[in-house]
């Protein structure tokens, strides 16, 4: 576990990234654990990506690190998270509206959970 903040991390995402892609390296960013991190905070991995894609990542690799998804499961969460595309396409138009839908859903969620107390 990194002692760090998610500023910080999307920070040194974007600094490596930036590194590499400056040296002339085709970059892989590899997201381990991205499926058990998108079942934690969606919000926070969508940003993780972006973070990647952003600063330059030919490809965007998410993992099932640990083998607790379901195949249906993958699909959902994939057909909604653009593996790799052009910064040119829909890509930051559906992690906005992704985003949007989520956070409507954690308040309308939060207000009823606060409701049943």
């Amino acid at each position: 576990v990194l002692h760090t903040t998610k500023d910080e991390n999307l920070a040194m995402i974007a600094d490596t990234v930036q590194f590499l892609k400056s040296a002339g390296k085709e970059v892989i960013f590899d997201a381990e654990h991205f499926f058990d991190g998108y079942s934690d905070d969606p919000l926070y991995a969508l940003q993780v990506l972006r973070t990647a894609h952003e600063a330059g990542a030919d490809t965007l690799t998410l993992c099932d690190t640990n083998g607790g998804c379901l195949p249906e499961e993958i699909y959902e969460i994939t057909k909604i998270n653009p593996v790799k595309r052009d910064k040119n396409d829909e890509f930051y138009t559906q992690l906005a509206d992704i985003e949007k839908e989520m956070k409507l859903w954690q308040e309308n969620n939060t207000k009823s959970l606060l409701r049943k107390r």
